[in-house]
């Protein structure tokens, strides 16, 4: 059915002001604890990840796939997603958090780290193959020299070149402050590019 404008913004208006800052999750499931020592003599326990819920997993992962669809910069989705829901990948992810972090991982169903892409240039043959099958909107074809274009534009804003990380890391730096030096230099008459990190690139 057909949804009027009007409705889809009360729709969403409704979302927005029902959202909420979750800082402390429910536990599913809490581990069973055996008194083995006397009180006085037991030492505290150390916190133990909880077990999962295998619903919300589901939910979050059906949540998951319709974020991915969500548009990116040339439409590239330079980053990749890891859930962690059992309880010995929660217990190790939580080592490496800070302060209440590490709780918040323990005590979730799951958590998603977003991971970016630091050398996404790696994927330019298959970006190649999705834009091949394009057409510029007058019903004909991308040529090659377009495409080569619309990929080496995506490789200078990303600064995902294939390149280990001692070579890229001053590789992006310096064509980085070279634009921002065209910039300076024009008095921003001449138009360029706002260039970022891989890091940054994969946030946006």
């Amino acid at each position: 059915k057909n949804i009027s404008p009007s409705a889809m913004a009360v729709a969403f208006d409704s979302i927005n002001r029902c959202r909420y800052a979750c800082t402390r999750f429910r536990r599913h499931a809490e581990p069973k604890k055996i008194q083995t020592q006397p009180a006085s003599t037991k030492k505290a326990a150390e916190p133990t990840a909880s077990e999962s819920d295998k619903t919300v997993i589901r939910q979050a992962l059906h949540c998951l796939n319709i974020a991915r669809r969500a548009p990116s910069g040339f439409n590239a989705q330079p980053y990749r997603l890891l859930m962690v829901s059992s309880v010995e990948a929660k217990e190790a992810l939580a080592k490496c958090c800070h302060g209440r972090n590490a709780d918040r991982v323990r005590d979730s169903d799951a958590t998603v780290l977003f991971l970016a892409d630091r050398e996404w240039g790696r994927e330019m043959g298959r970006f190649g193959t999705f834009l091949g099958g394009r057409d510029t909107g007058k019903g004909k074809p991308i040529n090659k020299w377009v495409k080569r274009k619309i990929q080496a534009l995506v490789l200078l804003f990303s600064s995902g070149y294939p390149l280990p990380r001692f070579l890229s890391a001053p590789l992006s730096f310096l064509v980085r402050s070279i634009i921002g030096a065209i910039g300076t230099i024009t008095r921003r008459r001449l138009l360029v590019p706002t260039l970022s990190s891989a890091e940054t690139w994969s946030t946006k």
